[in-house]
């Protein structure tokens, strides 16, 4: 998240903004002055892809609220030049909840639709106006209408990462295991990639990349899926360090330092009276070692945002809020106190140990 910035929060989830989607504005307003055109119009068309992102937003914020609503943790809301993500903690092992939170972001961008058309009928507007026309009211209106019909059955494609296919694993998840509902909807989705990819060379060549994003997007989701049926029943405590230095707010940033370089812990928990008070990660140390000098306290340059979890705590939801949060280090803690340390890296060294001894994830 370091090249997006929170803009707002929606029913308390924070609304994240991604600096390539600025970019994209500026380009558009750029072009259009280029082209011939003056600037007024570059600056409605950048508006219209403000408007439309503002409807993607609407989009996402229903799966949201739906996923809120059956106990999943939505860190935030991101905006890109593509569309709309909700980063969400996790998704449901209910099949059921998981239709409904993939089918609402949909039928919400359905709804905008129909009510954008409901206003130009109420009001005379026609409904398809003349192509490019966007400097009248009712063509900005019409072809926000338009474009937001078409995005809700694009993402009905029974394919991932669309909602369709989330959708087609929850019907299929009804009738079978999950793991094999998500390869048979991943080989379907992917199956859609080719023939797009086919289409793509005769017809359009944005299948082309559309059909890359499909490709790349099914099979992340098995991989996602695989490895959380992995360590579903594995406890944090049997992957986590526990072996490890701690160091004191006030020792200097330079002894931090020798420590990492004399060893393979790379990332020190900062520790006072017992209880964990921040974290001196490999990038702080190396910052503060280059801006402010080895004789730098730690308390002046170490972080004091970090996760944290329980040795009973799960490690399947645990690996899924580091994927989603950015969390590059994990305290483990008894209480207040430091008992383990977790990264990403040691979690994929542990699924390999459990690929060759799988009865060892047992906790």
């Amino acid at each position: 998240m370091s090249w997006s910035f929170q803009v707002g929060r929606l029913f308390g989830i924070p609304l994240r903004v991604h600096i390539t989607f600025l970019l994209l504005l500026a380009f558009i307003v750029w072009a259009d002055s280029h082209s011939g055109q003056d600037m007024v119009a570059g600056l409605i068309g950048a508006g219209y892809i403000a408007a439309l992102f503002a409807c993607v937003v609407l989009h996402e914020l229903g799966h949201s609220l739906v996923a809120r609503k059956y106990g999943v943790k939505v860190t935030h809301i991101l905006l890109l030049p593509i569309g709309g993500v909700s980063m969400m903690e996790r998704i449901p092992d209910d099949p059921k909840q998981e239709f409904r939170i993939a089918i609402v972001g949909p039928l919400v961008s359905i709804g905008i639709g129909v009510l954008i058309g409901l206003i130009l009928l109420a009001t005379q507007q026609p409904l398809m106006p003349p192509p490019g026309d966007l400097l009248s009211g009712s063509g900005f209106l019409a072809k926000l209408a338009s474009i937001n019909i078409f995005l809700a059955f694009f993402n009905l494609l029974p394919a991932f990462p669309m909602d369709g296919g989330r959708v087609l694993r929850s019907f299929l998840a009804q009738k079978m295991d999950y793991m094999a509902a998500t390869h048979v909807a991943v080989a379907i989705g992917q199956g859609m990639a080719v023939l797009f990819a086919f289409l793509g060379i005769f017809a359009n060549p944005w299948l082309l990349l559309i059909a890359f994003f499909i490709f790349l997007g099914a099979g992340q989701e098995e991989q996602q899926v695989q490895v959380r049926r992995l360590l579903r029943s594995v406890p944090v405590g049997n992957a986590m360090a526990s072996q490890f230095a701690t160091m004191q707010p006030d020792e200097p940033l330079g002894r931090a330092v020798e420590e990492a370089m004399a060893g393979y812990q790379q990332d020190f928990p900062v520790v006072e009276g017992g209880e964990v008070v921040g974290i001196a990660s490999r990038d702080v140390l190396m910052a503060g070692l280059y801006e402010r000098g080895a004789a730098t306290p730690l308390r002046d340059v170490m972080l004091t945002q970090f996760c944290t979890a329980r040795k009973e705590d799960s490690l399947a939801d645990l690996y899924d809020q580091m994927s989603h949060q950015g969390c590059q280090i994990v305290v483990v803690t008894d209480e207040t106190h430091p008992v383990g340390l977790l990264t990403p890296e040691r979690v994929v060294q542990y699924l390999r140990y459990l690929a060759q001894h799988p009865s060892k994830g047992e906790g």
